[in-house]
Order: C-alpha cells, then sequence, then structure tokens
C-alpha cells in the first residue's frame, strides 16, 4: 500500500501525462498539477496507478466537492 508519494514520484507522473490535466485538459506548470486520489486517502485510497487523477489546482478543488 502506497499512501505518500516522493517528489520524484509526483513529477514523472506530472511527467506522463505531458503536463496535462486529465479533466480539463489544459496544459500546466510542474507545480500547478496535483495528484488526485479517486478514493480519497481518509477512504483507504492509495496512491495506486487505478486510483489517481492528474489534476490542474482549479480541477482539483471541484473534485473536492463531489
Amino acid at each position: 500500500m502506497v499512501d505518500t508519494l516522493t517528489k520524484q514520484q509526483k513529477l514523472v507522473l506530472k511527467q506522463m501525462t505531458n503536463f496535462t490535466c486529465e479533466s480539463c485538459h489544459q496544459v500546466f506548470k510542474e507545480n500547478e498539477l496535483e495528484i488526485h486520489r479517486k478514493i480519497r486517502g481518509v477512504d483507504g485510497g492509495t496512491y495506486i496507478p487505478s486510483n489517481i487523477q492528474i489534476l490542474c489546482k482549479s480541477c482539483h478543488k471541484m473534485r473536492d466537492f463531489i
């Protein structure tokens, strides 16, 4: 179970999407993207490929309200 990611792991994940938000499909700078867990950590979600999305800060904020 992976419950944290290193800076290097986060960078690699963002590079894999070409620094593109997987929700709005816009390209962003590396520091404007965040790793989103589809199933929240408090609900048992971990940082495994099937449970993560790369989102811009705006889209990530919106996901928190869904």
